[in-house]
């Protein structure tokens, strides 16, 4: 009987796995290890920490692909299961140390996904990621701290994340994150905690587009022209 029971629910798991995998953007398959859908379920159910990841990612594509007002209400309600799953996905992975994993928690609560955006939280498993030297963390990290900074008004405070997202990208920018040099030439180019730059800014972001970081390469494209050098008029 117990054999019976554990026979049906593996085989309940892999036909409702599929039915959920089924739906995700071909794309996304390209991105998950050469095994079937039916092992990867598996190997998250055991304990694996990467496939974990792997499943979360999966489900958080397709509420991403029908989280838009367009959709039918089914599908809205369809991505708002998914992002909770992909949320318990995410956590066991972080919780057993993957990396990737403890960033995405954090981008989870920064942007909101499913629910309301939660600095406070994004900040603790950000910080986690970031004191192991996951260089994408520091970017994710930095704009906590900006975000922080626009909706704060204490003044002490309002510097000190200021300061605290530009020591971040800079540190991003020189591991070569291209997203940290995009950030970093923003910084520059607004003003915020350096003086406005706008060679500084063109500098870091050339390095992002060279990349093929398409913001950067966006930016670079407004940015206004460099001066031409003075010219004596002919005698």
């Amino acid at each position: 009987m117990i054999v019976r029971a554990t026979l049906i629910i593996l085989l309940l798991t892999a036909v409702f796995g599929f039915r959920i995998l089924d739906r995700i953007d071909p794309g996304t398959w390209s991105q998950l290890p050469q095994v079937s859908r039916l092992k990867l379920i598996q190997r998250a159910t055991a304990g694996d920490k990467e496939a974990q990841y792997k499943l979360a990612s999966a489900y958080q594509a397709r509420a991403q692909h029908n989280h838009y007002p367009n959709k039918k209400w089914w599908e809205r309600e369809l991505a708002s299961r998914d992002y909770l799953q992909a949320l318990t996905w995410f956590r066991k992975s972080a919780t057993a140390g993957y990396l990737p994993a403890i960033n995405q928690m954090g981008i989870h609560y920064l942007e909101g996904w499913g629910e309301q955006v939660d600095l406070d939280h994004a900040a603790i498993w950000l910080q986690k990621a970031v004191e192991k030297h996951f260089v994408p963390a520091m970017v994710n990290l930095a704009k906590v701290q900006l975000m922080r900074a626009q909706i704060i008004s204490h003044q002490r405070y309002f510097e000190d994340y200021y300061r605290s997202a530009y020591l971040l990208l800079s540190q991003a920018a020189q591991e070569g994150e291209a997203a940290g040099q995009f950030w970093l030439g923003k910084m520059y180019a607004q003003g915020i905690q350096v003086a406005k730059n706008n060679e500084q800014a063109r500098y870091w972001w050339s390095i992002a587009a060279a990349q093929d970081f398409q913001p950067a390469v966006i930016a670079l494209a407004g940015l206004e022209p460099r001066n031409p050098p003075d010219q004596n008029p002919p005698e």
